[in-house]
């Protein structure tokens, strides 16, 4: 498994903040400063335990699923986080039209089935 977190660093941003706000998400990534764009990767699953917790404590489970089905191809899913939200340590999935541009989350998976049903099990018929 290979999971990658990305967000582009503006000239006019302090790259440890947004160091910080991803870590906020995924503290157990391993980040650092890559051209113009601050990245974090892992290969655990492990590493996806606090956006699995924050799905489950903001109710949005469905919601994330679906996005995370929808972004799907092949051995990869790719989705997109507001990163204004993530400041304040909550979830909201972007379409990538912000100010300060998305953090993009891309994971690569032999068993994305696994890695969704983890994240965001399914909830309708509860």
């Amino acid at each position: 498994m290979r999971i990658e977190v990305r967000a582009k660093v503006h000239h006019t941003e302090d790259p440890d903040k947004i160091k910080d706000v991803i870590r906020k998400i995924f503290p157990n990534m391993n980040i650092g400063l890559e051209e113009d764009s601050v990245m974090g990767r892992n290969s655990s699953l492990d590493s996806l335990e606090q956006l699995k917790n924050k799905l489950r404590l903001q109710a949005i489970r469905d919601s994330a699923r679906s996005v995370m089905l929808e972004g799907r191809k092949n051995n990869s899913l790719s989705f997109m986080l507001n990163r204004q939200a993530a400041t304040v340590g909550k979830i909201s999935f972007s379409n990538g039209e912000t100010a300060l541009g998305p953090i993009i989350v891309t994971i690569e998976s032999e068993n994305l089935d696994r890695v969704v049903d983890y994240l965001a099990p399914s909830t309708r018929g509860k």
